[in-house]
This record gives C-alpha cells, structure tokens and sequence, in this order.
C-alpha cells in the first residue's frame, strides 16, 4: 500500500515537471527534412496528422498515395507531417521520402515526447490534433481518403469553432 502511494506521488511529480517543461518552453519548432522550420503554435486552426511510416512497410506504402491526396485536397484545413519510425540519417530519409514518392512535410525528428503522445507500436500509424493543438486520438493501419475524409468530418462535429462553449465535449 505505501509503495503505491510513493508510485503516485512519483508520478504526479514527472506529471507536473513535465507540464512545466512544455509551459516553460513556449513555442515547439519542428524541423522538416526541407530544412524549413514549423511552429507547433502556428499550425492552430488546422487539423494536424502526424503520420508514422517506414520504408518497409507495406501497408505504409498502400497508404502513401491517400495520404498525399488528401493533403492536397484538405491544404486549408489539415497539414500532414510525416515520421520516418527508423529515424534514418537526413541523407537516407531524403532517399526514403523521394523513393515512396511522399508528398507532404517530413519531420527529421520524433515529435511524439515533445507533444506528450507515445510512438507507436504497429505502422502505419496517424496521430490526430485540433484546431486547438488538442491531441484527439490515433488512426492504426492504412488510411484512405474516406477513412481520413471520415475522422475530419467527425472530429469537425465533436470541436467547438473558437470562442464557442464546449457543452460538455471532452477530448
């Protein structure tokens, strides 16, 4: 029993240092591979897909094409960006990037600790944000334009537009 209580206050604390961290740093800058710089504050107002993907991957290559269709199609209100799971050298993720034919934005580095997500344990694996930067869940497995097309039309319907009151709605 002591030894729980002592696991909880440990882990309250990391909680809150952690917290602190994220405050204390303010604005979260991504590097993508084009060597430009991202605000994480910047991206408000769009959905953010974080997708996880490797070269080795099969499905992650089915879902490629989708993905960047739907980036194309979706410019004003979702960004992609991609995660390289191996985290190859720069040179071998441009190598990657071009040989799968991607599209969209890729990060050079795993924002997964950063942002307070765990990586992901099976591929392809899409990390989905808010307008507001509020995590909202993950999509496992190869996504199509519909599938993506559906959890932007749901996540819509559940996210309040800003200043609107929530009602209830709980992340």
């Amino acid at each position: 029993m002591w030894n729980r209580g002592v696991v909880r206050v440990r882990w309250w604390m990391m909680v809150c240092v952690s917290c602190g961290l994220l405050v204390g740093c303010g604005d979260l800058k991504l590097q993508t591979l084009s060597g430009q710089e991202l605000s994480w504050q910047a991206q408000r107002g769009q959905w953010v897909f974080i997708n996880y993907w490797a070269e080795w991957c099969k499905p992650c290559r089915k879902e490629i094409p989708e993905l960047n269709q739907f980036a194309l199609q979706h410019a004003e209100q979702v960004e992609i960006l991609g995660v390289n799971f191996d985290e190859p050298d720069t040179q071998e993720l441009q190598r990657q990037t071009q040989a799968m034919q991607i599209q969209f934005p890729q990060l050079v580095t795993d924002p997964s600790v950063a942002l307070g997500f765990s990586r992901p344990s099976v591929l392809p694996a899409t990390y989905v944000f808010d307008p507001q930067g509020v995590y909202r869940g993950v999509m496992v497995g190869p996504q199509t334009e519909a599938s993506l097309g559906a959890w932007l039309k749901e996540g819509e319907a559940l996210v309040p537009a800003r200043g609107e009151k929530t009602a209830g709605i709980r992340p």
